[in-house]
């Protein structure tokens, strides 16, 4: 017969793996998606999605979006505290583009000005994604 480890949910934001007893295996931790995390997940999104309209805005801009995912619909997967996948979304993408532009406006304009020298051809294409409500 399997047999299986459940744990019980823990009192943090998420649910933790079990702790090991001998310290040899990782802690896999699910939660919230903080503002601490917006760094880390800007390194995340640029190696994985090196051709991104938001990772040729540069990592300023990436951290900006980040931080306001943060205040969103975002979850954060971490092993031994350290981020290694994320999930976020909106439920009000008009919100938070008018939030974005409004707290970030130069940084954001800076990066877009960015992307479009590096990609000249998509601009038309990186301007629509960009302030789409």
């Amino acid at each position: 017969m399997l047999e299986a480890n459940v744990m019980p949910r823990q009192p943090s934001t998420g649910y933790e793996s079990a702790p090991a007893e001998d310290d040899e295996h990782p802690c896999l931790t699910i939660g919230v998606l903080t503002r601490d995390d917006a760094h880390a997940a800007a390194s995340l999104h640029k190696r994985n999605f090196p051709d991104d309209l938001f990772t040729l805005t540069g990592e300023r801009v990436l951290v900006r979006l980040f931080q306001e995912f943060a205040n969103e619909v975002s979850l954060a997967a971490k092993l031994d505290g350290q981020l290694l996948g994320y999930s976020v979304g909106t439920l009000n993408k008009s919100h938070l583009t008018r939030s974005m532009v409004r707290s970030h406006m130069l940084i954001l304009a800076a990066g877009i000005a960015q992307a479009i020298l590096h990609r000249a051809h998509d601009a038309p294409g990186y301007i629509r994604a960009s302030f789409d409500g």
